[in-house]
């Protein structure tokens, strides 16, 4: 993964990742211990819906996952020099950051089968 210019190395990656799956399935927890009492062991076998030869929902799980790793990686590996150009590229990946975290925010919201958007009127 090339975030900001440079090469991620592999024992930071893998810390992204393993954060992001925490936090996912923290978020899905209890959704999960449901499953679980539907006697559904695993996400696969929760629905019959296929993406390209793979259960719907373990996509959009993987999708949460590089999700919040790729927001993970932004906010901690900024493209920043001494120049005003680099500055500027440091600027325009905060909001990349906040945009991963929203698509993983989306992915968890469709696993659990709740809109994305909560409107109030006051």
């Amino acid at each position: 993964m090339r975030i900001g210019g440079s090469t991620i190395p592999d024992p930071r990656l893998i810390e992204a990742i393993e954060g992001a799956i925490i936090t996912v399935n923290g978020d899905l927890r209890d959704w999960r211990l449901d499953r679980l009492a539907e006697g559904h062991a695993l996400l696969s076998a929760v629905s019959p819906d296929e993406v390209n030869g793979e259960k719907a929902l373990v996509v959009i799980w993987k999708r949460a996952v590089m999700a919040f790793a790729a927001a993970d990686l932004m906010e901690t590996h900024r493209d920043v020099s001494a120049t005003n150009e680099g500055a500027k590229r440091a600027e325009e990946q905060a909001p990349t950051a906040c945009d991963h975290r929203r698509n993983g925010v989306h992915a968890i919201r469709d696993i659990l089968g709740v809109t994305r958007t909560t409107v109030e009127l006051i």
